[in-house]
């Protein structure tokens, strides 16, 4: 079962209105996790400039990768971030900025245009809509639990698939049971084997 959109999207701006990086890198970082499980968490505080790290050693392709989580999008905030990591991260090719923020294709082009000359890093940027499409999966429910939205337990979906099975059948019994049928002339029908013309085969 999924989550509405708009639950989700409220439950981000929650975050942001009331200061909580540090729930949203906790799900930023379960996210990438859940894409690549090489990435590997780092602390909450104290993490050299990533929130996760994929190192080159266990990397395919030998390029480390490196996951950073904000509640802004700016140019700014990913330098900073790249900065720290430039300093304390020898095997990066690869630095992943994930945040609530709307940031648009056209928006990130120079981004990851001056993240390259600068840091010589393949900037990825994870923005709001991503977030939303990937937490609305029903096997991310947990995730969205960490957000403070309200999921469906496992008793509900199983009376939700319970009531629908029922329905169903009501609905079927209903289709060859019901009064319109009742007086009404019935066919025989005959079942047979027809080549490629359409003739008996028998």
């Amino acid at each position: 079962m999924m989550i509405p959109w708009f639950e989700i999207e409220n439950a981000l701006k929650e975050l942001k209105a009331n200061e909580g990086w540090l729930i949203f890198q906790r799900v930023a970082v379960s996210i990438i996790q859940r894409m690549d499980r090489t990435f590997i968490a780092c602390e909450r505080r104290g993490d050299l400039g990533l929130d996760a790290h994929a190192p080159a050693s266990i990397s395919p392709g030998g390029v480390g990768k490196g996951m950073a989580a904000s509640l802004t999008a700016d140019l700014g905030k990913i330098s900073g971030d790249a900065i720290k990591t430039k300093k304390n991260y020898d095997d990066i090719g690869v630095l992943i900025f994930v945040t609530t923020e709307y940031v648009t294709k056209k928006q990130q082009k120079p981004w990851i245009k001056k993240i390259k000359e600068r840091f010589g890093y393949q900037l990825i940027v994870m923005s709001r809509e991503d977030i939303v499409v990937r937490l609305r999966d029903p096997a991310n429910l947990d995730l969205c639990r960490i957000l403070g939205i309200s999921t469906p337990t496992e008793k509900d979906v199983v009376d939700l698939a319970n009531n629908a099975q029922v329905a169903a059948s009501k609905f079927i019994d209903g289709r060859f049971s019901s009064a319109p049928l009742t007086g009404k002339p019935l066919l025989l029908l005959r079942s047979m084997k027809v080549d490629g013309e359409g003739c008996e085969t028998g």
